[in-house]
């Protein structure tokens, strides 16, 4: 950028002197044609005064300084209108790295909860417990069943029915230990139910609570308990 003003100071310079050189000569060659047209001095001295010379010679080079001046101007224009427009480019090129820059940062937030998404429900999955029936016994409208925590530890278990009519219980309240075994009790209001849906509420081993839906069934004299996700 600064070779280019250099450039367009030197033109300057050239322009003006060209002007002046060009305002001199016409002065040189207008004396000249009065020298020669007329024969006397006095004759030449009338003529001159009605001119004024001196006063031209002013006026001419006033004049070449407004012209100098105005392609000055002019130049001066030109390269802030190419300033501006480089100016303009920046800030677009700017804005646009930085809504990439907006959108990359929002991908690498979605993915990041993603993958926070993803450990928490393995997490999840690996800290559940899984009841399994270890034999029991039913007398008309009371059941009593064993199951064995083939799972992970859980604390402050609790069993709730998930249905009325019947009354759920487990034998547990501080903790149920993976391998250990547990006693469930139901008192139900008939001796004809044979499906026992009820929720399990425990918190695992990184303290979430959490609720996993079990059915206790009783079917041609055996029972059996599994896992349910409709009730």
């Amino acid at each position: 950028m600064n070779k280019k003003n250099q450039k367009v100071e030197l033109e300057s310079l050239k322009t003006i002197i060209w002007l002046f050189v060009a305002v001199v000569l016409i002065q040189l060659i207008f004396g000249s044609i009065i020298f020669l047209s007329f024969d006397s001095w006095r004759i030449r001295g009338v003529f001159g005064e009605m001119f004024g010379a001196v006063n031209t010679l002013f006026a001419g080079l006033a004049f070449a300084g407004v012209i100098y001046a105005i392609l000055l101007q002019r130049k001066e224009l030109a390269l802030q209108r190419a300033e501006l427009q480089l100016t303009r480019e920046e800030l677009r090129k700017s804005a646009e790295a930085q809504q990439k820059s907006s959108e990359l940062l929002e991908h690498q937030v979605e993915l990041m909860e993603q993958a926070q998404t993803n450990e928490f429900e393995v997490r999840s999955k690996q800290a559940e417990p899984i009841l399994s029936y270890n034999g029991g016994s039913r007398s008309g409208k009371e059941i009593e069943a064993k199951v064995i925590n083939k799972g992970e530890n859980i604390k402050f278990p609790k069993i709730k029915p998930s249905l009325g009519g019947y009354n759920i219980d487990l034998n547990r309240s501080d903790v149920f230990l993976s391998n250990q075994t547990a006693k469930i009790t139901i008192k139900s209001s008939s001796d004809n139910v044979d499906i026992f849906p009820f929720e399990l509420h425990y918190e695992d081993k990184y303290g979430s609570k959490r609720i996993k839906k079990y059915e206790f069934r009783f079917k041609e004299g055996l029972f059996e308990i599994n896992e349910s996700n409709e009730f």
